[in-house]
């Protein structure tokens, strides 16, 4: 619990937590227990002992207004977390109110699960992110079996920023607002499908441009299409980094 303004009382609820293939995915709820809105809430560091954190890939990571007696998840995996043992959970953040800005610093012990197999199928791909320039360079990777038949045919970036879309791929379009979000998507609409991306490959070539340097944590999305069903796949979200509010 932190108080670090009158009426503010910040509470970090028990974690979901599931391990998976070596990933360790926590599932973190923050109170707001207080009776006050905290303004533009972000989460600004999240450690677990001494595992090594994947996703976000980077901070902070904004999670908007969060009224009183409501709760916001913050979604985080790490590395290098062993079944069975206790390892303390610190997430830090920052927030306003009445247009004055204040820290937190929220710890819990928790415990590291047996591996299990996760109870929804998710897309085995990401999105690689690297900057510079004021650019933002984005290649998808397809991390699927080779036997799969999972093929990545959009990628959905949600931003807070005014950006221009300055790179697109062969044969896929884009859209945007230039404000909240940037979609690019395969032009092929009929089989076999050629500029889907296929497991055990990459496709580079998604940019885009902002005025401002820095970088946030923002959610992305990769569709998949299910090329032996000839219908919509698998889907796996997550965050990557993406121009600064």
């Amino acid at each position: 619990m932190a108080t670090s303004a009158t009426s503010v009382r910040v509470v970090l609820g028990t974690p979901a937590l599931q391990l998976s293939g070596g990933l360790l995915t926590l599932r973190i709820p923050v109170l707001n227990a207080g009776d006050v809105a905290l303004g533009t809430f972000a989460c600004t560091d999240i450690r677990l002992g001494a595992a090594v954190r994947t996703s976000p890939p980077a901070v902070p990571l904004p999670l908007g207004t969060v009224g009183p007696r409501n709760n916001v998840t913050v979604l985080a995996k790490f590395t290098g977390a062993t079944t069975g043992s206790r390892l303390l959970l610190t997430l830090r953040g920052s927030y306003l109110v009445n247009g004055v800005s204040y820290g937190l610093t929220l710890n819990r012990y928790v415990t590291v699960p047996a591996e299990s197999v996760p109870t929804l199928p998710t897309l085995r791909a990401r999105l690689q992110a690297t900057t510079g320039n004021a650019q933002w360079n984005y290649t998808v990777i397809n991390e699927e079996a080779a036997t799969s038949s999972q093929r990545v045919a959009s990628v959905s970036l949600q931003v807070a920023a005014p950006v221009t879309v300055t790179g697109t791929p062969p044969g896929w379009r884009a859209e945007t607002d230039n404000a909240t979000y940037v979609l690019w998507v395969s032009d092929d609409f009929a089989p076999p499908y050629p500029t889907h991306v296929a497991p055990g490959q990459s496709l580079s070539g998604f940019q885009i441009t902002c005025p401002r340097p820095a970088s946030e944590a923002g959610p992305y999305s990769l569709v998949a299409w299910n090329h032996a069903a000839d219908d919509a796949g698998l889907v796996v979200a997550e965050y990557t980094l993406t121009p600064h509010r």
